[in-house]
């Protein structure tokens, strides 16, 4: 099946793993993290992150934890399984409004544990590295081709848990203008950062509070532009994947304040970041009236030293 990946693509990235801990990355951006090694068979929309330039899937892969009896985890006698543990990463792509049956694989990564004595770890059930034709169903073609997948790059830690990195890197075509992080201002990770991106997070969560419409739309406007062109929505569907306003105006929910304690995350190559709470959720959380909570992820950039909402 042909897929013109310059005419209205939407892009996903599969995770189907077990018996392992991992973190999940496109171009530096965490798309995915389990602490613990359950199985998963998830995919997660991946177009907003994107790049015209090589794109990079990477993953670090830890064995499933060992505890004591009095929960200190025992790092020097965790293996992996080398019967179950194994993670396959899978970026898809489709046309806009095709069915999920009409996906194709781009290209997998693929860490796999093997029998053996001891227990051998691998990659080469990842796909074939090379130049691929879009326009046939991505097979081989190395005059041709439009787009060209990596060799899978393969590390292992020196000390326990031995954790395995992987990644390589996807060129293609992409019909999305350069995001607005791409030209960011380098981002340190410091207390400074930290300091200056916290009294951000105050700043809008006062603008929440008084329910300032104008402002969150102001404030989400650089954001609500690049969902547009990642997705192709219409004014509707920014609302609906954006439901920032609504949720501050909506009267069975309380904004909660803002944690005494917050982290910083810096990524995307130094170019994003965004505030946590001690347990990697968002500051800002509406609760409703029977204590369900909703969570709004805020990631910005730095362009001309001012904080900008990109995600």
């Amino acid at each position: 099946m042909a897929i013109d990946i310059t005419d209205q693509p939407v892009f996903t990235l599969g995770i189907d793993a077990g018996s392992c801990r991992f973190q999940v990355r496109l171009n530096d951006v965490p798309i995915f993290d389990s602490a613990v090694a359950r199985p998963y068979d998830v995919a997660f929309p991946v177009s907003e992150w994107i790049l015209r330039g090589p794109n990079r899937i990477a993953a670090l892969v830890e064995p499933p934890a060992v505890w004591s009896d009095d929960g200190e985890e025992q790092v020097a006698r965790e293996r992996f399984d080398p019967a179950e543990s194994a993670l396959k990463l899978t970026l898809w792509v489709k046309r806009n409004g095709a069915p999920r049956s009409e996906r194709q694989a781009i290209t997998t990564l693929q860490f796999v544990a093997r029998h053996a004595v001891p227990p051998q770890l691998g990659f080469e059930a990842s796909g074939l590295a090379g130049r691929f034709d879009s326009r046939r169903g991505f097979q081989p073609d190395e005059q041709g081709g439009d787009v060209f997948v990596s060799e899978v790059t393969f590390e292992r830690g020196d000390e326990p848990p031995h954790e395995v990195l992987i990644r390589r890197d996807v060129g293609m075509r992409s019909p999305f203008a350069p995001w607005a992080w791409e030209s960011g201002e380098p981002i340190a990770d410091d207390d400074e950062t930290l300091a200056s991106l916290r009294a951000e997070a105050q700043r809008v969560w006062g603008r929440l509070l008084a329910r300032d419409v104008a402002a969150v739309e102001a404030l989400q406007a650089t954001k609500a532009a690049e969902y547009r062109a990642a997705y192709y929505l219409d004014d509707a569907g920014v609302d609906e994947a954006l439901p920032l306003a609504e949720l501050m105006q909506t009267d069975e929910l309380t904004l909660q304040p803002l944690p005494d304690e917050l982290e910083l995350e810096v990524f995307g190559h130094g170019r994003l970041a965004r505030l946590v709470d001690e347990d990697g959720d968002p500051p800002i959380v509406f609760v409703s009236e029977d204590d369900v909570g909703y969570f709004v992820g805020m990631t910005y950039c730095r362009l001309g030293g001012a904080w900008v909402l990109v995600r």
